[in-house]
């Protein structure tokens, strides 16, 4: 399946009892459910494709639920699956793996042996990366600008080697989760890097807890590079945690442990923050660089055109590049007047959106006053509205510019 676009729907690629297929080189974006959805999904390859902007349920600096949208969906015993040098940015959860009711009722089986090698899961309203109930492999991903860059409850057995988290509220948090590998990763400027922890109790519905061990125990986090964290290494209700020959630079809090035992910290490095490396680090996040040899030798073998993940210039901005209007994840390629502020804020500050261009005010109705008439794409316009219209007034302005491309498909 390749060289196709799904985009402006609500899913783009569907995959049910599906096995052996080769998905590459497809653009499955702007839709506002699941840009690749797979359900008892096996073996299967998914290289080098565009899932970007799959996502609803956001609003920036006002809301960030994401609504159980995703770039990437592997559901209910989806095992076995390759996925590697794909950008999945700005969806509700870039990936969303969860082991499936199934599991959930009996304890057995869930979404595992998956690896995920060498993609771009970064500025999910929620979660990078979210994988639970199951046993997974994540090298050398990118995970940035997220609340986590990996969520991972109740995981086990998961090597987490070589990725880059940056500026996550969370770098990797797993609940419940028993021998995980936290290995050479790097963690610049998340506020927590690792959590790491288990409740008292579990829910007395589940058939999961009954049939699998659900503490939190036998962790090796070691060769990982902590740098800018408020917190490095959080853990509550964890056995067995082993961190050794970290280096944490800059970092405010190196641990913080509650009901924790068995646990060993020795030959980590303390570099004080000021000391410059820590930014060096981030300049030098390159997860391909980060790989320990037996890793490496992971790598999905494809073409080398297809070894690369596509990035663009709007993959690379931040969550504030997200905005869903009534019909879904705006693609960014038609004008837009959009507004920056809560809607009953005066003046209201509109910001003009898309292609590069100019634009000129051609009709106003209800407003007292205009900070400006015509200007660039990327300006702010703040409008005070007349006393006898702040609910009910109008802006209209005219666009000059590139070529553009409506949310329909319309070409002008």
């Amino acid at each position: 399946i390749r060289d196709n676009v799904a985009e402006q729907g609500m899913n783009g690629l569907m995959l049910v009892l599906s096995d052996s297929l080769r998905i590459h080189d497809n653009t499955l974006s702007y839709n506002s459910g699941l840009g690749l959805g797979l359900y008892r999904a096996t073996g299967n390859v998914i290289e080098h494709n565009r899932i970007d902007f799959d996502v609803r349920g956001y609003s920036h600096h006002f809301y960030r639920r994401g609504q159980d949208s995703a770039g990437l969906l592997l559901y209910e015993q989806s095992d076995s699956n390759v996925v590697a040098y794909n950008s999945v940015t700005h969806g509700g959860d870039g990936l969303f793996l969860w082991a499936g009711q199934s599991t959930m009722d009996t304890g057995l089986g869930g979404a595992n042996d998956n690896l995920f090698f060498d993609n771009d899961f970064s500025f999910a309203p929620t979660n990078g990366m979210e994988a639970t109930f199951s046993r997974n492999r994540f090298i050398g991903n990118r995970s940035e600008g997220s609340d986590y860059g990996l969520w991972g409850g109740y995981s086990y057995d998961s090597p987490i080697v070589g990725n880059c988290f940056v500026g996550n509220r969370t770098g990797i948090a797993i609940e419940h989760g028993q021998h995980n590998v936290i290995l050479a990763n790097r963690f610049l400027g998340d506020s927590t890097a690792i959590w790491l922890w288990a409740s008292p109790t579990q829910p007395s519905d589940w058939g999961y807890p009954k049939q699998h061990d659900t503490r939190s125990h036998d962790y090796r986090v070691r060769d990982n590079t902590f740098a800018g964290n408020r917190v490095a290494v959080r853990a509550a209700n964890t056995s067995g945690l082993t961190v050794t020959r970290n280096r944490f630079m800059g970092v405010d809090t190196t641990f913080v442990l509650k009901d924790t035992s068995a646990s060993r910290m020795d030959s980590n490095v303390v570099v004080a923050r000021g000391d410059g490396r820590a930014a060096d680090a981030a300049a030098a996040c390159d997860p391909a660089s980060l790989l320990p040899p037996e890793y490496a030798r992971l790598a999905p073998p494809a073409p080398a055109s297809e070894r690369a993940v596509p990035i663009s210039a709007l993959t690379r901005r931040n969550r504030a590049a997200i905005v869903v209007d009534e019909w879904g994840p705006y693609d960014w390629r038609s004008p837009k007047l959009w507004p920056v502020d809560s809607t009953h804020a005066v003046p209201l500050r509109l910001a003009v959106l898309g292609p590069a261009g100019a634009w000129r005010v051609v009709s106003r109705r209800g407003i007292a006053a205009l900070s400006r008439e015509r200007g660039r794409t990327g300006d702010t316009i703040a409008v005070t509205p007349t006393s006898d219209s702040l609910g009910d007034w109008g802006l209209t302005l005219e666009y000059r510019g590139r070529a553009t491309v409506s949310p329909r498909g319309e070409r002008r």
